[in-house]
């Protein structure tokens, strides 16, 4: 894959994860059953961890305006997200677990501003 191809799939994964973490968090767990919340919390970490295994393989600083070290971040960024909040729900911790999604939401909701 090429870094545009990554960093799209970033984003694509990205906003559809954090949709979903925003819409568990709003709606308080209810309505989703524990299976279901662990299969996608699973899904979405498996997801950000290809993509970083992907960018790993490039080895070109720059390409097409976007920086490798910037797509990683982000892309750590996400993964460590979705390694933090399966470890919180698995835990039971359901409180840090909406502790650490709306700083997540909200920090992104910051930067998009600039």
């Amino acid at each position: 894959m090429k870094l545009k191809e990554i960093f799209e799939a970033y984003v694509d994964l990205n906003r559809e994860y954090v949709l979903y973490i925003n819409e568990i968090i709003n709606k308080n767990f209810e309505g989703y059953s524990e299976e279901e919340i662990m299969k996608n919390l699973i899904k979405g970490k498996e997801k950000f961890q290809k993509l970083m295994n992907e960018v790993d393989k490039i080895e070109a600083e720059e390409e097409d305006g976007l920086y490798l070290k910037d797509v990683k971040y982000g892309i750590v960024d996400g993964l460590f997200l979705a390694i933090d909040l399966y470890n919180f729900y698995y835990s039971k911790q359901l409180e840090r677990f909406k502790m650490r999604g709306v700083n997540y939401i909200r920090k992104g909701r910051v930067t998009s501003f600039f």
